[in-house]
């Protein structure tokens, strides 16, 4: 990671110092480094001048944006397929949604999705999350209450 925020900087200096000549070397833990002061050891490397954004660095935003995307297309699978929805504070009280709350829930959630998806490729394009399940989904066990002991369930 940190080699790849080297290279990063040094790509988006390259313009800057087009005309220097550039070292690279690897140091006794196999790092290597770029210079435009030669070390014992290095060797002078032709760099071109790039736009300083590298494919790899392209395509890891691209994967992270993609995996945002299909966070939020799960989220919004299991609401609209539950039942109910049932949010669990840190203390182990429980309450239910309203139908009205539910549907704020999946309107804000779809808005969320549709932000995540925006401008990925149509591979990634959202389910439709209208559709009623094939089957009825169980709903979640309870989380066990904070002062219970153990086993026992919250109440609902």
């Amino acid at each position: 990671m940190r080699r790849a925020g080297l290279i990063l900087a040094l790509a988006a200096l390259l313009p800057l110092v087009a005309t220097a000549a550039t070292y690279r070397w690897v140091d006794g833990q196999g790092h290597t480094h770029f210079s435009d002061v030669p070390a014992p050891k290095s060797e002078r490397v032709e760099v071109k001048p790039t736009s300083g954004v590298t494919r790899d660095a392209h395509d890891g935003e691209s994967a992270k944006r993609a995996e945002a995307c299909r966070r939020q297309q799960d989220q919004l699978a299991n609401y609209s397929a539950a039942s109910e929805i049932r949010e669990t504070d840190a203390l182990g009280n429980t309450r239910s949604y309203s139908a009205e709350e539910k549907t704020r829930l999946l309107d804000r959630t779809r808005q969320q999705m549709e932000e995540a998806c925006k401008g990925l490729p149509q591979g990634n394009a959202a389910p439709e999350a209208s559709a009623p399940p094939s089957a009825p989904q169980p709903a979640p066990p309870a989380a066990p209450r904070r002062n219970a002991p153990p086993g026992a369930a919250a109440e609902s």
